[in-house]
């Protein structure tokens, strides 16, 4: 059975356990990666959202099925973070499903509430623009994983795929000069 296979039996469910990963030296595989329901139209991304115009997102007996986004959002994060599992340590598999997982769980849902807005930018009471708050708490998401991968690469035994032999995820350097900004005098 291939490891996604594997995964896929109990994915997008309340039960941590997941299975063992095949060929990975008797590997567990935890993780957290619930998958809600889908809203239909009470979801913030109706409007723009492919699959209920493509898919009878409706059981039979009239519950909502799975979030399809979501589903297809964190089966591609799984078969990328789990793609090397069989060179994995149990602890470094541990995060991934455990920390990393819910971790592009929650962005996925902030994305979705993103993706349902009208504009970027609203008027507050006092007539003042400003920027929508989703927007600054997706990125401390993105750098929050950034944070976690880091620290699973220096993690001995761990190796995080497309990362093997690479330094850590380092945030962006700040460049000297920056066209348009005046330099301080001293």
């Amino acid at each position: 059975m291939k490891k996604t296979q594997q995964y896929l039996q109990r994915a997008g469910t309340t039960h941590p356990m997941k299975g063992k990963a095949a060929g990975a030296n008797d590997i567990r595989m935890y993780t957290w990666d619930l998958i809600d329901n889908c809203r239909l139209d009470k979801c913030e991304c109706y409007s723009v959202c492919d699959f209920p115009k493509t898919t009878n997102m409706v059981k039979a007996d009239g519950s909502p099925k799975k979030c399809r986004v979501m589903y297809w959002y964190m089966k591609g994060a799984a078969e990328v973070l789990f793609a090397d599992i069989d060179q994995m340590n149990q602890y470094t598999v541990w995060r991934i499903g455990m920390r990393l997982l819910p971790m592009y769980r929650s962005l996925c849902k902030l994305q979705i509430a993103e993706a349902g807005l009208s504009s970027a930018v609203y008027i507050n009471t006092r007539g003042d623009i400003s920027v929508n708050q989703i927007h600054k708490t997706i990125c401390s998401v993105q750098e929050s994983i950034d944070r976690i991968e880091a620290r699973l690469v220096r993690a001995k035994g761990s190796n995080l795929p497309g990362r093997s032999g690479l330094s850590p995820v380092l945030p962006f350097e700040r460049p000297e000069f920056v066209p348009g900004r005046r330099k301080k005098k001293a």
